[in-house]
């Protein structure tokens, strides 16, 4: 899994109601424990984390990262200068 890829993941998962997060003081320091939620079967929970590792992700303002972008370029003489 790529760096930068289970944080997101857990907060996705935990938005959509498929996992729990509580705060729990572990050696001094605060840490998110994470736990399934009732109503999620095991076999939803892999489809779900299959289902958002595959979607390519998306740039909030610029579109789907990595795709090129999609615009025309016309020469000066063809907008008048």
């Amino acid at each position: 899994m790529k760096t930068g890829t289970l944080y997101p993941l857990l907060q996705t998962l935990e938005n959509n109601g498929y996992i729990a997060a509580s705060l729990v003081l572990i050696n001094g320091r605060d840490r998110n424990v994470y736990q399934i939620t009732e109503s999620v079967s095991d076999a939803e929970l892999k489809a779900q984390i299959e289902t958002i590792i595959t979607q390519k992700p998306k740039c909030h303002h610029f579109g789907e990262i990595n795709e090129p972008e999609r615009t025309e370029h016309r020469g000066m003489s063809e907008i008048g200068g």
